[in-house]
């Protein structure tokens, strides 16, 4: 049997900022980017590109990350990290 090489994309969150800090001259409306991550299946084994965000920022954001989440928060589920995606 024959093994596809495959693509999958996850999401760990989102990070909360505004939209100035992510577009030049842009507005101070809150903005949300997704933290995504990737999977490779392939017959020899399996590649993570980029884990996405750190169950730590589930848990606590401020601890984990310090002065940036002044400008980016951080929101997830422990649920949606890498390591318990992949138990699913």
């Amino acid at each position: 049997m024959k093994k596809d090489i495959r693509l999958y994309m996850f999401q760990t969150g989102i990070l909360k900022c505004k939209e100035n800090n992510i577009k030049m001259n842009a507005s101070l409306d809150p903005y949300e980017i997704p933290v995504p991550w990737y999977l490779i299946t392939h017959p020899k084994g399996n590649i993570i590109i980029d884990g996405g965000n750190s169950v730590h920022c589930a848990q606590d954001p401020l601890e984990h990350w310090g002065g940036i989440t002044q400008v980016y928060w951080p929101v997830m589920d422990e649920s949606e990290g890498c390591v318990e995606s992949l138990k699913i």
